[in-house]
């Protein structure tokens, strides 16, 4: 099918069939769907019949091509309700297979079916498969209620390529039961401009896969981040940026050796590094993990920015921008480290990098503070001296997780109210921030 300047429009829901292959819209053995400016539209919806398999929303497959000049392509696809699996919104897939453009902008959407069976996701390119714009490229799927082989987005396989001469923007969310958002494995993901990728699960970036950027590379996620060497081919899993490179975990994020490469992360400007960030504002934080694997190489020639929770949650077995972390004194800025402050707060001093932690100094046993009555008899009529304790009361326990914001409206003294108590201590070195 080709038209010129007019536009194309492919719709299909499949039936109800227990057959296998129940697509919404099918293209095999080598299809033509192309135009010149007009814009492309595939659009399709799955079977439902819980007995059947394959039940794909649009299927590019067997050497197919999409194609077009100046006009747009977008595919859009939800996998089959039911299925016993292979319920992918939209599948691209095969040698030869081909969804590109020499000038407009490619949008592929897709949710996956319902199906608890594997390989369910919202987009999968694979097997050789290419997609390719000068333009920009936007790529957005959810996956599936099964985490079996079933992502948001999955890109994959050697000789499988997306490449955008713009941005490239990809976000995946892992379905319920499913912790996986976003997987690039073995395959060659390219953004001219820039490579923003989200997900509300997990990104993983392994098995030899390279990803590239001649601007900025920003990958973001609720949970997990990692990055891995490949245990099936020698080929190192390279993500590298020509300008700044920010890597975002949730929850942990990880730089693992395979048992054949290992993982190569390069910035020509800056990168930061952050775990944790399901806990983004003080005081609160949580157990997110940073872990650097022996082998693994991570630079940039500008500033490296660390942000972490606490040193316990972190593991550094090899060097870190060619530096080695050697720990200072525990609370107390040094180039290295910084305390008490939460991504992207902090100066930098390097040189090889700072890291950042959301811990600061410890109240220790030698600050005695104390409740008093006697100070407070200005205070609003709608305080009632019953609140407070009797005078005398002293506590010197350390109160984990809590921020003290501490004055001096009672000079020479400082004090802080930590729930319904107001504390106050008469150490000239009481510092007037402080995590507990």
């Amino acid at each position: 099918m080709t038209t010129t300047s007019g536009n194309i429009a492919l719709t299909g829901v499949a039936g109800g069939s227990a057959g296998t292959g129940n697509n919404g819209v099918f293209m095999t053995q080598s299809a033509l769907v192309s135009s010149t400016s007009g814009a492309i539209l595939l659009a399709g919806v799955g079977g439902v019949n819980a007995l059947s398999l394959s039940n794909h929303g649009v299927q590019i497959a067997a050497g197919s091509m999409v194609t077009n000049g100046s006009g747009s392509i977008t595919l859009t696809g939800v996998g089959g309700r039911a299925g016993t699996g292979q319920c992918s919104g939209v599948l691209v897939e095969n040698s030869g297979t081909t969804v590109s453009t020499t000038g407009g902008r490619i949008a592929i959407g897709g949710i996956a079916g319902g199906s608890t069976g594997n390989q369910n996701s919202g987009v999968e390119i694979t097997d050789t498969a290419s997609v390719t714009t000068p333009s920009g490229i936007t790529i957005t799927g959810s996956s599936g209620p099964s985490s079996a082989s079933s992502f948001g987005v999955n890109i994959n396989t050697v000789s499988t390529t997306v490449t955008a001469g713009g941005g490239l923007r990809i976000i995946g969310r892992g379905g319920a039961g499913s912790e996986n958002g976003i997987l690039i494995q073995q395959a060659t993901v390219t953004g001219s401009s820039s490579i923003f990728g989200e997900s509300f699960s997990d990104i993983i970036l392994n098995e030899g896969a390279t990803i590239s950027s001649a601007g900025s590379i920003n990958f973001t996620s609720s949970r997990d981040l990692i990055i891995q060497g490949a245990n099936a081919i020698a080929t190192d899993t390279t993500v590298s940026a020509g300008g700044n490179l920010d890597l975002i975990a949730g929850r942990d994020l990880s730089f693992l050796n395979g048992t054949l490469s290992i993982p190569i992360v390069t910035s020509s400007a800056n990168m930061t590094l952050v775990t944790d960030n399901q806990f983004p504002n003080f005081p609160d934080r949580g157990t997110g993990q940073l872990l650097v694997e022996s082998d693994a190489v991570i630079t940039a020639p500008g500033e490296m920015r660390v942000y972490t929770v606490r040193r316990s949650q972190n593991t550094f077995e090899t060097t870190l921008n060619g530096g080695t972390f050697t720990p200072g004194p525990f609370g107390v800025d040094t180039n290295t480290e910084k305390w008490v402050l939460y991504y992207p707060d902090g100066s930098y001093v390097g040189p090889s990098f700072t890291i950042y932690y959301k811990i600061g100094a410890y109240l220790s046993d030698s600050y005695t503070m104390s409740r008093v009555i006697g100070q407070f008899t200005n205070l609003l009529p709608t305080i009632q001296f019953g609140q407070f304790p009797s005078p005398g009361f002293t506590r010197s326990h350390v109160y984990h997780g809590h921020y003290c914001p501490c004055s001096s409206p009672f000079a020479p003294y400082r004090a802080f109210i930590f729930e319904d108590d107001i504390f106050w201590t008469d150490k000239p070195d009481f510092d007037t921030k402080i995590a507990l």
